[in-house]
């Protein structure tokens, strides 16, 4: 049996994380205004009411990852029990955000806007790294999953798109045994370069990961992709040239679509 990919998200999943991110955003918009434009201030409490927030919503991306894992589990017939755990964001995480929008706020050239912006796009990727997250943690602990998967749309950046073209990231190299080879090769994700390469998730990156029971079948535009990669970076020598050779390719790809 082949695990299709989720591309119209039937259940909704993905959005209703991208939503409880989003509506992170007016909380964030206030405490923001808090900060004085002139004078001496609490930072520390400050930061500590944005984490609260930040918290808040974590918790509920992490628990639609929850929810969304269970269904996908159960869709793919697995009967053994199982109880997902879910991760949230440390203080170093969110300290290292607000530390970045202070940075902004106060550093040469810093302005409010600037910063409220950093604010709002480092919280998004935290909650939504709060579902990823407990995604992936759980395919680790899950002796009956195989992989996750990351599913993308075809307007995401060539980073994402580059890191969408490896297919299931496999738990062990003997869960990747169990799926079928895929054109004669073994099935990619075989996390060569490290997990801390292929979780990556940048601001603004909308990616979902999803959890791999069965074989994996990639979205239709990431099988696209994996042909442009291997046509593209045949040639190039090393991950820095092969990036530059991917980043042309998927450029020239993405304007062939408008």
């Amino acid at each position: 049996m082949t695990q299709q990919p989720a591309q119209a998200d039937p259940s909704g999943s993905h959005a209703a994380a991208l939503g409880v991110a989003l509506a992170a955003a007016p909380d964030l918009r206030a405490a923001f205004d808090q900060i004085p434009v002139t004078g001496t201030w609490d930072k520390k409490a400050w930061a500590l009411k944005v984490a609260a927030i930040i918290k808040r919503h974590s918790a509920a991306s992490a628990a639609l990852a929850v929810r969304q894992y269970r269904k996908t589990r159960q869709s793919a017939g697995i009967a053994q029990p199982f109880t997902p755990r879910i991760q949230e964001p440390t203080m170093a995480q969110i300290g290292s955000a607000t530390d970045w929008t202070l940075g902004t706020l106060y550093g040469d050239g810093g302005t409010r806007e600037a910063a409220e912006s950093n604010l709002l796009t480092a919280s998004e990727r935290l909650i939504l790294n709060a579902g990823r997250d407990t995604t992936i943690a759980n395919v680790k602990r899950d002796r009956q999953a195989r992989a996750w998967a990351r599913e993308t749309s075809p307007g995401c950046c060539w980073f994402c798109a580059m890191l969408a073209t490896r297919g299931a990231v496999y738990s062990s190299a003997e869960a990747a045994g169990k799926a079928s080879p895929t054109n004669g090769q073994m099935p990619t994700g075989l996390d060569e370069q490290g997990n801390e390469f292929v979780n990556r998730f940048h601001n603004n990156c909308r990616c979902r990961v999803v959890p791999v029971f069965t074989q994996f079948e990639p979205q239709a535009h990431v099988r696209e992709w994996q042909s442009l990669w291997n046509d593209s970076t045949g040639h190039a020598t090393g991950m820095e040239s092969k990036q530059d050779a991917w980043k042309t390719a998927f450029a020239d790809w993405q304007k062939n679509q408008s």
